[in-house]
């Protein structure tokens, strides 16, 4: 991992790699190595977003992330399966690779679009320390 280079947007691939660590029993060591790189010198802080945008069933109304700017927090989706950004609109990327739109009929109605994310409150509430992990810390979603 030594000539690793990192390139796109890190908050999608903290998310990629969020959301397979989530689905397995522990982080490898490649994840453990770009996780490091990412975050070296880093601060990261702890914020609470709110939006009330979206609202009813099966919404999300908050979430409390930990991410290095305001910025960067807005870039981040509550649900798991969102693992970035491609053409200003949220994607979800599947076990097998697979880049999926967030968009349709059953999906992405559940929080903010992507060019809407400025409709989202943001609250410092802290700053992480360094083995906290970039990322959703939970959610509030509103089943129906």
């Amino acid at each position: 991992m030594e000539n690793y280079k990192l390139s796109g947007d890190k908050a999608g691939l903290l998310k990629v790699i969020s959301y397979y660590h989530i689905h397995s029993d522990e982080m490898t060591e490649a994840e453990k190595d770009i996780h490091e790189k990412l975050l070296k010198d880093e601060k990261m802080n702890i914020y609470l977003l709110e939006q009330n945008y979206v609202d009813g069933w099966d919404t999300y109304d908050s979430m409390v992330v930990i991410a290095k700017s305001e910025e960067e927090a807005r870039k981040i989706h509550p649900s798991e399966y969102v693992t970035h950004v491609s053409n200003d609109m949220w994607m979800e990327t599947d076990k097998g690779g697979c880049e999926y739109s967030y968009d349709g009929e059953f999906r992405g109605n559940d929080w903010v679009n992507y060019l809407d994310r400025d409709k989202i409150k943001v609250t410092l509430l802290g700053v992480a320390d360094s083995e906290q992990f970039a990322g959703v810390v939970c959610t509030s979603f509103n089943a129906g």
